[in-house]
């Protein structure tokens, strides 16, 4: 199961039961938000749909050079999360959960032309899922009979899993099939190779 937590970036409006540097989910982010709002009395009596920015949700969300008096609550959730450092949590069974900071990048599948105008496959931050690269790459060998490799990716953080061939069709299978990982953490799925008449 995968979700998407984002860390505090301050307490001000969080008061006491979350403290600065703890990952929380956009839904605590919107209950936090509309606690405040009602201890506060900034729901805006003419448009229930609005907030009254005070001078702390102002300060939460401003840019330089806007200023605006009244927000829907969709867009100061938005306003207030796009400010915050994200991170991620990712849940196995059976282990315990993997909190990051940062952005959650997706299995990045592409296709690659060497010599010989030869194809191949190219998948990298498998890690990041739990998807242990040796594993794959022999499964790939036995499963569509082609050769592999492993290698450090250019930018030293993982490793690069190589197939001879396009094997995007195999792979698709194995990423929502077995693995069960989202089709939106699956960036190439759609380079398939051409089917033969």
């Amino acid at each position: 199961m995968f979700k998407k937590p984002y860390k505090v970036k301050t307490s001000t409006t969080v008061k006491a039961s979350e403290r600065k540097g703890n990952t929380i989910p956009v839904t605590t982010v919107r209950e936090v938000l509309k606690r405040y709002a009602k201890e506060n009395s900034l729901q805006n009596e003419n448009n229930p749909r609005e907030v009254i920015l005070d001078p702390i949700l102002s300060d939460c969300i401003s840019k330089r050079g806007e200023c605006a008096s009244t927000m829907t609550w969709d867009k100061l959730q938005d306003a207030i999360v796009s400010k915050m450092p994200h991170a991620y949590q990712i849940e196995f069974e059976n282990k315990e959960p993997i909190v990051k900071k940062g952005k959650l990048e997706p299995i990045n599948v592409t296709i690659d032309t060497r010599t010989g105008n030869k194809k191949v496959t190219l998948i990298t931050n498998l890690e990041t899922y739990g998807i242990n690269p040796e594993k794959l790459a022999q499964h790939a060998q036995v499963a569509v009979a082609a050769s592999t490799s492993i290698t450090p990716t250019q930018s030293g953080k993982g490793v690069l899993v190589l197939i001879q061939g396009n094997q995007v069709r195999y792979l698709q299978k194995l990423f929502l099939e077995i693995y069960k990982v989202p089709r939106k953490y699956l960036q190439g799925l759609d380079n398939l190779p051409n089917k033969k008449k």
